[in-house]
């Protein structure tokens, strides 16, 4: 084998390694609560907290999607009956 096809055979290991690696630590912070998000810190989850009113996380929970609900009341009926007579000629 020539020297180049060993450090490609090593960084593609090394690369699988990394992968693997990273998943097991992401499911352990995520079985743990926390997160691997960049904004972890300032989540909007604590009253206190500096960065509440920039943060994605706080932005996503103010704006609700709760709509007031609706009493319709309509007057519009369908009529089928038409459709089911059958005319024989």
């Amino acid at each position: 084998m020539r020297p180049l096809e060993i450090i490609l055979i090593i960084l593609i290991i090394l690369f699988l390694g990394a992968m693997i690696a990273w998943q097991i630590v992401k499911r352990v912070r995520k079985k743990q609560g926390k997160t691997t998000k960049s904004f972890s810190g300032s989540c909007g989850c604590c009253d206190g907290c500096a960065a509440k009113g920039g943060c994605p996380a706080a932005k996503k929970a103010e704006t609700s999607t709760d709509l007031p609900k609706l009493e319709i009341k309509s007057e519009v009926s369908c009529d089928f009956s038409d459709l089911t007579q059958t005319d024989k000629k």
